[in-house]
């Protein structure tokens, strides 16, 4: 019993974790990306939109929040993955 894939499919999982890793080493180097978590302010200026189209992404379940303290925070790879998703024409 073998297991098929896709060339696509092999390399969007390994173009996830290489930018994961790529991420994490950056975060422990404190280099560019200081924070893991941001702000809808934030996530609006990372993502170039309206910190309300950030609210409208998350009640539509397009981008995952955190709360914290009742306020909603965003992990900077989900961030990632929205920009990644748009770029390769996935919705």
């Amino acid at each position: 019993m073998g297991i098929s894939l896709d060339l696509e499919t092999v390399l969007e999982v390994l173009a996830e974790r290489v930018a994961a890793k790529v991420s994490e080493r950056t975060l422990d180097a404190g280099t560019a990306v200081r924070h893991r978590l941001f702000t809808v302010d934030q996530a609006a200026d990372y993502l170039a939109c309206t910190p309300d189209a950030i609210r409208h992404k998350v009640a539509a379940g397009a981008l995952p929040a955190v709360r914290i303290d009742r306020k909603l925070r965003f992990d900077i790879r989900d961030l990632d993955r929205v920009i990644h998703e748009k770029k390769s024409g996935e919705q």
